[in-house]
């Protein structure tokens, strides 16, 4: 049995599905189907005899599908991506804290003698509470982030590609990574397009 779908971010549970029920599933890219669709009017009985037309004609516009272990480990790379981005709202947060009251430390701010100064300033209450709050999120943060550096670490041990990669200028194990499972690299910041001219080539 096979069955054809278009592209859809939220139909994980359907895919499983037809896999246990060891049904192909063809997956569509829904912008090439949209061209080929005649009428105006949409309906999904009209979306299902287009999608069926397209399999027994032969041309429908399939896309290549990640395995299971793909996936899971862009949510390793996702997972992180988000956790350092909330960290450095609430870095820069802090920040702002800081400069409020003449506290100029940029990066030194996150050392010990920055830290403590930080936490010695004088504040207004709630401005205290903020203060406080923040701290106690940012050593909530960098701790599992660091955790999830290790595992995305271990993960590049496994992979020769992945090791490879890293022989370029620049490249880290996040970046190789991010390219092996075909994640977005220019969401990273170890994304240099000169170094990836490099890999390439290659």
């Amino acid at each position: 049995m096979r069955v054809g779908m278009e592209a859809s971010g939220h139909a994980r549970w359907f895919e499983r599905l037809l896999s246990d029920l060891q049904f192909e599933l063809w997956i569509g890219d829904a912008s090439e189907i949209r061209t080929k669709r005649v009428r105006k009017q949409k309906t999904d009985r009209q979306d299902a005899q287009l999608l069926l037309r397209l399999m027994i004609e032969d041309r429908f516009p399939r896309i290549w599908v990640a395995d299971a272990e793909n996936r899971d480990l862009r949510q390793l790379l996702w997972h992180r991506h988000r956790l350092v981005q909330m960290r450095t709202r609430v870095m820069n947060q802090l920040h702002i804290v800081a400069l409020n009251e003449g506290l100029r430390r940029k990066k030194a701010l996150w050392r010990p003698a920055g830290r403590h100064q930080l936490e010695s300033l004088i504040l207004a209450p709630w401005a205290s509470r903020r203060r406080q709050d923040l701290l106690d999120l940012l050593d909530q943060l960098s701790p599992k982030i660091q955790e999830l550096t290790g595992a995305l670490e271990d993960e590049v041990e496994k992979r020769p590609v992945t090791r490879r990669l890293m022989t370029h200028p620049g490249v880290g194990p996040l970046t190789a990574l991010a390219f092996r499972v075909g994640w977005s690299c220019r969401a990273l910041p170890e994304w240099n397009l000169r170094s990836w001219r490099g890999v390439f080539s290659s």
